[in-house]
């Protein structure tokens, strides 16, 4: 629309964005009238309203993202260039200060830029000239302005997550600052986070708690406590609380501490309350975990892995608090999920995106028990083929979510119309074949995020993606996010943060934690308690853009990123071939330097242009 290109032009970069003259934030004249046209009456300005919207980064698709494959749960084939999968330069320590790759707080050039500040700068716009629409309803004046304190909340916060202590935008910039007002510093990281969660809670306090079927994605009341959830999960984190072995240099050029050096208890209780407030204002409005009940199965087994599939792929189920329906990953991801069922045609399946052994070896038993934990898998080599099950032991017996997720070779996998039995060996329909770049580099197949109506038709050539609301944020994130602060906090959990875990294990048609645990020495304690909470996590959160920000914040990512990915040999063109454990062939080296790799770099441009501005550590 011509609106959204107007406001673009004059939506040019904040503080410390600079380009190369102080003129950079002056508004072009001719341009002027134009903004005020968009304010000229309702109609123009709920078109503004949804540009808004449009500018949130497509962090779900594969090729626009460093999140979605850029860890150990995903991979792609080692053929696929950098150019088109560029999560690899994440992976393979391929970044750097001149070319990030990933370049969400400028324009500066990369391979994916975002320049969040310039969509910061629109919400404050918008924000501000509500006052010039003539005749607007109050309730739209109050419930637009909670929208765009919303969106410059969440921009805020992915500037966060990626880079850390980053420059506040608190109003709207005026034309012609005197440079020496531009050139500003980085705000300690506490700031920030007090500054978003403020935002967000004048956000919630001007936002409905529900929307209407028509509304659907645009934010509530909900969505802004949720989120406030999670940016005080992270600051609770021992990245952000008390890291002084990290960033104990990390200061801005007049001493200023970026990152606060000692540890505060506190945080972990403030996250609990936040995601507490959080999760009884989605139950007060009916908001629950979701259970499938079009498509049903008798068996308890099979339903749990209904419930869960369709958790993700039932457009705005009643546990979607925040459902996105812009992203090209719900239809793309789909098709490079599924494995391949022919070899022609430009719009086939593809097969190459693909769980790493890492996350195979993540799912519990079917009694709710980790493999080395588990008396019936304990102490076995699973990594080994069985004959009479014509697949490996370790894809055998395991919990629902694990068949609602993961694809194997032997294993069923059904779409549409199309249901097959994976034939990953080399040279087979959905294995390796010489020269061809699409395939699983790990002999495994994902599922989830594959809604069970996409369908393929080869004579037509024509795939069919179900379209669904990717969940940004969902209730089981806050069930999560309360156990966790609620055990951080003194180091035992309680029986309200049991019950949120057990709420999930349920859904997950597994037995409870007192269930499960009880028979092999009790529910565990202290630090194996902690990493059952995060195991927890890892599991109901598996491929929904969390474990790269996850292994970052419990700063643990130089240790799970700088381990070898292991495969099958997709290479075997026989049983005995094809199952042996190998190093996974890549197209790169895997590695994460510490602590450099735990932010992006800023751009070298950047740094360059403001002398206030200091760079990431290890940069």
């Amino acid at each position: 629309m011509k609106i959204f290109n107007t406001i673009t032009k004059i939506g040019l970069l904040t503080a410390a964005l600079t380009v190369t003259s102080c003129s950079y934030l002056d508004v072009v004249p001719d341009d002027k009238p134009t903004l005020e046209d968009a304010f000229k009456n309702e109609n123009e300005a709920q078109k503004a309203l949804y540009g808004l919207y449009n500018g949130i980064p497509d962090l779900f698709f594969f090729q626009d993202s460093p999140i979605f494959v850029g860890t150990n749960e995903l991979v792609t084939s080692k053929l696929g260039a950098t150019h088109w999968y560029p999560y690899k330069a994440i992976v393979y320590e391929e970044y750097s200060i001149n070319n990030p790759w990933f370049n969400f707080w400028s324009n500066k050039s990369s391979r994916i830029t975002y320049d969040l500040y310039a969509r910061i700068r629109k919400c404050y716009e918008f924000k501000n000239r509500l006052k010039l629409v003539h005749n607007l309803a109050e309730d739209n004046r109050k419930r637009w302005t909670g929208e765009a304190d919303y969106l410059i909340a969440y921009y805020h916060q992915i500037l966060l997550q990626f880079y850390g202590p980053i420059i506040l935008v608190e109003e709207e910039i005026p034309v012609n600052l005197p440079e020496d007002q531009l050139l500003v510093t980085r705000a300690p990281y506490d700031r920030c986070v007090e500054f978003v969660c403020n935002k967000l809670d004048d956000a919630a306090s001007n936002l409905p708690p529900s929307v209407e079927q028509n509304e659907l994605g645009r934010v509530t009341s909900i969505v802004a406590k949720a989120l406030k959830a999670r940016v005080l999960l992270t600051a609770a984190s021992p990245l952000f609380n008390g890291n002084s072995e990290f960033y104990s240099d990390f200061k801005n050029p007049d001493g200023e501490q970026l990152v606060n050096l000692q540890y505060d208890a506190q945080k972990w209780n403030k996250a609990m309350q936040a995601a507490k407030e959080a999760i009884q204002l989605a139950e007060s409005n009916q908001m629950k975990l979701y259970y499938e009940t079009k498509t049903t199965s008798a068996i308890a087994a099979e339903q749990a892995v209904l419930n869960y599939t369709y958790a993700f792929v039932e457009k705005f189920n009643s546990e979607v608090i925040w459902g996105l329906t812009h992203t090209s990953g719900v239809t793309n991801n789909q098709r490079y999920l599924i494995p391949k069922v022919t070899n022609s045609g430009n719009a086939r399946p593809l097969g190459n995106i693909a769980p790493t052994m890492t996350l195979v070896g993540e799912y519990y038993t079917k009694n709710g028990l980790p493999l080395d934990v588990d008396p019936m898998t304990k102490g076995k080599d699973l990594w080994v083929y069985s004959a009479g099950d014509n697949t490996a032991l370790v894809n055998l017996e395991r919990e629902p979510r694990f068949y609602a997720s993961i694809g194997y070779d032997g294993g069923k996998y059904a779409f549409g119309s199309t249901n097959i039995t994976i034939n990953a060996l080399a040279g087979a329909q959905q294995g390796y074949q010489a020269g061809v770049e699409y395939y699983s580099s790990s002999g495994y197949f994902g599922k989830k995020w594959v809604h069970p109506k996409s369908s393929y038709t080869a004579s037509t050539n024509q795939f069919n993606a179900v379209r669904y609301a990717f969940p940004e944020i969902r209730l089981a994130e806050l069930y999560l996010a309360y156990a966790e602060a609620d055990f951080e906090s003194d180091g035992q959990l309680s029986n309200e943060g049991m019950e949120y875990l057990n709420k999930i294990r349920i859904r997950a048609g597994i037995p409870t934690v007192q269930a499960a645990w009880d028979p092999v020495g009790g529910v565990p304690t202290g630090e194996k308690m902690r990493e059952l909470i995060r195991r927890e996590r890892s599991i109901e959160m598996a491929m929904e853009n969390k474990r790269y920000f996850d292994l970052r914040r419990w700063k643990v990512a130089h240790i799970e990123l700088n381990k070898p990915e292991y495969a099958w040999n997709v290479y075997g063109t026989t049983k005995n071939a094809f199952y042996q454990r190998v190093i996974m062939d890549e197209s790169g080296k895997r590695g994460f330097t510490s602590p450099r790799n735990y932010l992006l770099p800023i751009h070298i441009q950047d740094i360059n242009t403001n002398k206030n501005l200091v760079q990431n550590p290890g940069w």
